[in-house]
């Protein structure tokens, strides 16, 4: 993943881990059996909707896909897409653009944060 134009790589290793995971860490050889791989990103997407189509999650702001955060704000924009068309006739496809605007005021912005 580049952040701002420069690789970002993680390592998460948390202590307090119940058995067996602690044996497992101390059982491992970080320089010859942990690999690192790339992750591969392509800009997020300011507009999620066309007509009567609209994208949620990893298909329109993919992130990293460690400690769920992938799954995490795809929940969220389920709920947040789920509001906008609250009470909305889904037969209106103005009305459910509107929605749609909504929803995408609502979201885009805030996954789109690189800091």
């Amino acid at each position: 993943m580049l952040r701002d134009g420069k690789p970002r790589f993680e390592w998460w290793i948390l202590e307090g881990w119940a058995q067996p995971i602690p044996r497992l860490l101390e059982a491992t050889d970080f320089d010859t059996q942990v690999y690192r791989w790339n992750i591969y990103n392509r800009p997020s997407r300011k507009k999620w909707s066309t007509g009567r189509i609209v994208g949620v999650g990893d298909a329109v702001h993919p992130v990293s896909p460690s400690t769920a955060y992938s799954m995490g704000m795809a929940i969220e924009d389920g709920h947040y897409l789920a509001n906008a068309l609250d009470g909305v006739d889904l037969c209106d496809v103005r009305a459910v653009s509107a929605g749609f605007e909504l929803y995408e005021a609502q979201r885009a912005d805030y996954v789109n944060i690189t800091d």
